[in-house]
C-alpha cells in the first residue's frame, strides 16, 4: 500500500508542476490590429484556447518543451517554441492561397460557401495541361452542363459553346463572354497563357447583372496582373504533329481501271466490249501502259505541325505593377495549304494613385 500511495503522489506532483507553466500574450496582423478568436494550440495535444476580442490569450502548458501553433482563418499558421518566456506576441501574415479561394460572380467575388447561384470555377492549370488552340477548347469537359463542339474543322476553327442546351430556335445560343469586365465577341483572340481564372454563370440570376445578353449563360475570364516583387519571366510552349491514322480503303490503280470498264459496259447493254480509248483518256491509257498510278490520298494528306510559344513578364512595387504577355501560335492542317497563325499581346498595368 505504501508503494502504491507514493506513485500516486508523484504523478499528481508532476501534473501540477507542468500545469504551472502559464503563457500569455497577443495575436495581431501585419497592420498591428488584434485578431479576435484566433486559435492557440499546444502542438500534439488537445490543449488550446482562443484569443479574446482584443487578441489576448492565456494558456497553461502541459510540457516544458511545448510548441504553440497560432492560426486564424485567411492567415498563414505560425509556430513558436516555448523557451521559458511568459509573454509572447505573434504577428500573422495573410495567406494569399487561402484568400484566393473565391469565385467571381460578375458583381464582385464571393466565398464558395456563400454562392447560391449555379457557378462553375475552372481550374486553369488543369485545363492548360493539354495543348489547345483557344480558350473554348480548353474548357472542353471541365464543367457539367457546358457543351463544347468544334464547328469548323479547319486549323484555328471556332467552337460552339452551349450552356445547358439550346434556349432559342431563331436567336443565338452562344453565351456572353466577359473579359476583365468587358464583353467580347471572339473568345479565340484570348491567349490561354494570360488567363488567371474562368468562372461560368449558368442560371438566370446572371441576367440581373448583364441583362438579356446573359440568357444563354456567362463566361467570365480574368487575366493575370502584376504583383509586388521582383520581375519574373515565364515561358510556356509546345510542339506537336497531327496526321490521319485511318481512312477509307481506296482502290488501287488496276482496281479502279477495271471498275470504270465495268461501269461503261453496264451503261450500254448492246455493246459488251467497248474500246479502251472510249473508256479512258489518252493520258490515262499512257499511264496504264507504264503502270504509273497516282495515290491521291497520299498526295492530298500530310503530317501537320502545330506549335505554340508564350512569354510573360510580371512584377511591380508598392504603387505600380505590370503584366505583359506575348504569344505566337502556328497550326498547319493535314491538307496542304490549310493553316492558321495567331499572335497576341497583352499589357495589364495597375497604379495606386492614393490610399483612397
Amino acid at each position: 500500500m505504501k508503494i502504491r500511495f507514493t506513485i500516486i503522489l508523484f504523478m499528481s506532483f508532476l501534473v501540477i508542476g507542468l500545469n504551472g507553466q502559464t503563457v500569455s500574450g497577443d495575436v495581431k496582423d501585419t497592420a498591428g490590429e488584434p485578431l479576435a478568436f484566433a486559435s492557440v494550440v499546444e502542438q500534439g495535444t488537445t490543449n488550446g484556447v482562443d484569443t479574446d476580442i482584443d487578441g489576448h490569450f492565456s494558456i497553461d502548458l502541459t510540457a516544458s518543451n511545448a510548441t504553440l501553433v497560432f492560426s486564424y482563418l485567411g492567415y498563414a499558421s505560425k509556430t513558436v517554441v516555448y523557451a521559458g518566456q511568459n509573454q509572447i506576441t505573434v504577428t500573422l501574415e495573410e495567406d494569399a492561397q487561402v484568400l484566393g479561394d473565391v469565385i467571381v460572380v460578375g458583381y464582385g467575388v464571393q466565398k464558395k460557401s456563400d454562392v447560391t447561384g449555379a457557378v462553375s470555377s475552372i481550374k486553369v492549370d488543369d485545363a492548360k495541361a493539354l495543348p489547345s488552340t483557344n480558350v473554348a477548347e480548353m474548357l472542353r469537359g471541365k464543367s457539367a452542363g457546358v457543351q463544347i463542339t468544334l464547328t469548323d474543322p479547319r486549323p484555328g476553327g471556332n467552337s460552339s459553346i452551349l450552356i445547358r442546351g439550346k434556349n432559342s430556335f431563331l436567336g443565338g445560343n452562344e453565351p456572353l463572354i466577359v473579359l476583365d469586365g468587358v464583353p467580347i465577341d471572339d473568345i479565340n483572340s484570348v491567349n490561354s497563357e494570360d488567363v488567371k481564372s474562368i468562372e461560368i454563370l449558368k442560371d438566370a440570376s446572371a441576367q440581373a447583372i448583364y441583362g438579356a445578353r446573359a440568357s444563354n449563360g456567362v463566361i467570365l475570364i480574368t487575366t493575370k496582373r502584376g504583383s509586388e516583387g521582383k520581375l519574373k519571366a515565364a515561358y510556356h510552349g509546345f510542339y506537336g504533329e497531327s496526321w490521319l491514322t485511318k481512312n477509307f480503303e481506296l482502290y488501287s490503280g488496276e482496281e479502279f481501271a477495271q471498275l470504270r470498264r465495268e461501269a461503261f459496259r453496264s451503261d450500254d447493254a448492246n455493246d459488251e466490249y467497248l474500246p479502251e480509248d472510249f473508256v479512258f483518256t489518252p493520258l490515262q491509257l499512257e499511264a496504264m501502259a507504264k503502270g504509273e498510278y497516282v495515290n491521291w490520298e497520299d498526295e492530298i494528306l500530310q503530317n501537320a505541325v502545330q506549335q505554340s510559344h508564350s512569354i510573360s513578364l510580371q512584377g511591380g512595387g508598392e504603387k505600380a505593377s505590370i503584366y505583359t504577355g506575348f504569344s505566337y501560335y502556328d497550326q498547319a492542317g493535314i491538307i496542304p495549304g490549310s493553316k492558321y497563325k495567331r499572335g497576341t499581346a497583352r499589357v495589364n498595368f495597375d497604379y495606386k494613385v492614393s490610399d483612397r
